[in-house]
Formats: structure tokens, sequence, C-alpha cells
């Protein structure tokens, strides 16, 4: 039997009943253009029942967790319902049960939206991405719609609304970026053209973002090209103690740029050594909006 989809809406929750087979070809596709189409008309709270579904493979999984990160990065959420053994056993074989929100009944899975959502707002450019209940979801990655930064995030241990930056990833050129990994110290790498518009749009705003006291390493081994004036903002902005620079692989043409006074080192641990507090390098927490919806 191929997949059978009909929408209806229980309080202000959009609820897709979903038939038949979800697998690669005919039935993960009309998976994923249901869920788009709601998305895109402006459905936020989407219940999937799951339970007359005779057939999933991993197409089928796939297509559910795309449609999961889909809703979230539209500021949504798709929570599913009625499952059945073999999607359940699936999400569980492939580690994606406890990421994904998942309610034993339809009328759990609708009451669940009556608390509101939860919002977490882009580093880089503040738009708001939707997050998960930070408890309950070990980690993600997420794409900024707005800036297309990359954030890899994991709950901070400490509050249910917040979660810990591990890492994040700000687009200069296409292919291109700078990325910042957490520590302690931060290490912000950079890969691709460190020029006026490269520096401006991701070196500058990854120092800045840190939080302070800032304590970073620069890696700059995978810089592909470089300009004099880049160079020398980057210098003119970088705290000696707080970043460092080491020179072990880098390109001979960056080398010759950046010169041999601090923040510049010859190698990885006398950078690492210059740097004063590297014990004392704060977590970067970002805060989750709890948005409260009238019924």
């Amino acid at each position: 039997m191929s997949i059978r989809v009909s929408i209806r809406t229980v309080e202000d929750v959009t609820v897709v009943d979903v038939s038949g087979r979800i697998d690669l070809g005919e039935g993960a596709t009309a998976f994923r253009q249901t869920i788009r189409d709601l998305l895109n008309r402006g459905d936020r709270k989407i219940v999937a029942n799951l339970g007359e579904v005779s057939y999933i493979d991993s197409s089928g999984i796939g297509e559910l967790f795309s449609g999961v990160i889909q809703a979230l990065r539209s500021g949504g959420s798709l929570r599913l319902t009625n499952l059945t053994k073999r999607v359940k056993d699936l999400l569980q074989i492939t580690k994606l049960y406890t990421a994904i929100d998942v309610y034993n009944s339809e009328d759990e899975a609708v009451a669940s939206f009556r608390g509101g959502m939860r919002v977490l707002h882009c580093p880089v450019c503040g738009a708001g991405v939707g997050a998960p209940r930070a408890q309950e979801f070990p980690a993600s990655t997420y794409n900024c719609s707005s800036c297309q930064s990359l954030l890899d995030l994991k709950p901070s241990g400490k509050k249910p609304f917040e979660m810990e930056l591990r890492g994040l990833r700000v687009r200069s050129y296409e292919g291109e970026f700078v990325e910042i990994r957490s520590g302690p110290p931060y290490v912000i790498r950079v890969v691709g053209k460190l020029d006026r518009y490269g520096y401006s749009s991701a070196v500058s705003r990854a120092w800045n973002m840190l939080p302070q006291p800032r304590c970073a390493l620069l890696d700059l081994t995978q810089v592909t090209d470089a300009t004099a004036g880049a160079v020398n903002e980057l210098l003119k902005a970088l705290e000696p103690g707080s970043a460092a620079i080491s020179l072990e692989g880098v390109p001979r043409e960056v080398v010759s740029l950046l010169g041999s006074d601090p923040p510049v080192y010859p190698n990885a641990e006398s950078a690492r050594a210059s740097l004063k507090d590297i014990a004392g390098a704060p977590r970067w927490i970002i805060g989750i909006d709890d948005i409260r919806q009238e019924r």
C-alpha cells in the first residue's frame, strides 16, 4: 500500500495522519513535501500521527528527522505520536529517538504545545532559531537560515533553558568560513581567503563574539590567500595574552605578512604558553527563550 496523508486541526495544532509506507521514492517524497507545504503556509505546531504506517525504511527515517529539523529552523516544531514498533526500533538504532519529541498518544502530543515554543537566537545575526528542549536533547547542529552560520550545540548541564556552543562556523565566501571551536582555549580557524571582506565579515566577527575574557588560538594553516591590509587589521585587533597565532603549518606567503612579533609565535607550544588564563576561559552559553503562546 502506498502512502496516504490527511491533514486536520486539533485546537491550534496541525495533525498529519500518515498511513501506508514511508520508504525510498513516493512515500518519503510525499511526507517531505507535506511538511514543507505546511511550514510554507505558516503552520508551526505540527504532530505526525504514525499509527497506521505499515512500513518505513532508512529513507523514511531520514525524512522524519529532516522534517523535525525543517520545523525547528522555521521556528516551529514537528512532534511524532503513535509510533509503530518498527519506527521506534529504527529511531533507536539510528540514535535519533532522543533527538525527536515523541509522544504515546495524540492527546499528549497536542497538549505538549500548550506550554509554548522555545527559541534560541543566532549569536552571529540574532535571528531566532527553533530550539529543542535542552534537558531532553543531547546535542544538535543548526543552520541559521538568516546568515547561514552553523551552530554546534549541546545542553549546558546547568539550566534547562541553556545550550552550550561547542562550535560555530561563520561564512565568508562560498565554500569558505571561519570556525570557532570551544576550549579552553577557543580555537579560531580560518578556511579560505583572508582579505578585507573575509576579515570584516567573518574573522573580526568571530573574535568579537567570543565570551569575555577572550582566550583564543588562531589557526591560519588553511588560509589560501591573504592581503597585507587584512592581516594588519587582524594583528591590531588581537590582544597579546588573550590571543596568539602559531606559524607552524601556515603558508609561506601568509607567514611573510604576519611577521614575528607578539601575538605571533614560531610554534603552537609557545603560542599557547603566551595566553594568560587558559583555565579561566568561560564557556559559551546561549539562553533559550521560553515563548508562551495563548491558546
